[in-house]
């Protein structure tokens, strides 16, 4: 009986003995160096999370833009009637400031945002040459009909537009943080502006070939569409601005104060700062 009872002990004791052995060689792999490497690994993730929640976050934009622009009308005013005139601009420049609200906080895929594009600053200035002159006068006086529209001119554009835009990181999956930086979008937005258009000296007096500036007022609905490519912070971009149905009014005594509509649209090539 003794011998039956040692004999069980023995067994109980090997089989107790066998598990603590297997519970320690189970645990046994978690040693000081694995934990530096997952402490290592855990801030390289968040270093890396943090460095790309940054990069997402320029979202304001800043544009500069070189602005060519054509200006036309088949309703300028001259003496019995309109004719049709198109004027292209020696050059311009163009200032936008904007920001982008994209409806997720997290790309798709880890590359892409969708959202809209708001450019609450949109100022242009451009400037014309003087063109072949039409009938300008009333016939037998010394008064002018309506406005020089052949002249030199100067515009000055403001407005704001609003629009769905699509950002893309189209290099995130090489891992790399340069190429990580390097960003594409693609817009499209609708505004409304108004324009001042100064028409240099129309002649006040035939006769005498006195001169004075003369005005017009614009305002209407525009569009544009564009894309720009940055790398971090700075890029260069593209876009195509149109006023297809510009409303003018005259505020100068001497000319006719009646209404026409003119057409603008420019072409825009842009250095944009992103912060």
């Amino acid at each position: 009986m003794k011998k039956t009872f040692l004999t069980l002990f023995t067994a109980i004791a090997a089989t107790m003995a066998g598990f603590a052995q297997e519970t320690a060689d189970s645990t046994s792999f978690i040693t000081l160096n694995d934990m530096v490497k997952r402490e290592a690994a855990t801030k390289a993730q968040q270093e890396n999370q943090a460095f790309h929640e940054k990069l997402w976050d320029r979202r304001s934009y800043l544009n500069i833009s070189y602005v060519s622009a054509t200006l036309k009308s088949s309703e300028l005013p001259t003496v019995g009637g309109t004719y049709s005139g198109e004027y292209k601009s020696n050059g311009g420049v163009n200032l936008q400031y904007g920001h982008t609200y994209d409806f997720h906080q997290k790309p798709i895929a880890d590359m892409v945002f969708i959202g809209l594009n708001y450019t609450g600053i949109d100022l242009s200035y451009a400037s014309y040459s003087a063109d072949v002159p039409s009938p300008y006068y009333q016939p037998g006086t010394n008064t002018p009909n309506n406005a020089p529209w052949h002249n030199k001119k100067q515009t000055i554009d403001y407005g704001m537009a609003l629009g769905p835009a699509v950002t893309v990181y189209p290099f995130t999956t090489l891992g790399n943080k340069h190429t990580d930086k390097i960003r594409f979008q693609l817009y499209f937005q609708v505004g409304y502006n108004a324009s001042l258009t100064i028409l240099q000296d129309g002649i006040v007096e035939q006769s005498k070939n006195k001169t004075k500036d003369m005005y017009a007022f614009a305002h209407g609905l525009s569009t544009k569409f564009g894309f720009s490519l940055t790398w971090d912070f700075v890029g260069l971009g593209y876009e195509i601005w149109n006023a297809p149905s510009y409303k003018n009014i005259y505020f100068d005594d001497l000319v006719d104060t009646g209404k026409m509509k003119t057409k603008v649209k420019s072409n825009r090539v842009f250095l944009q700062f992103r912060f």
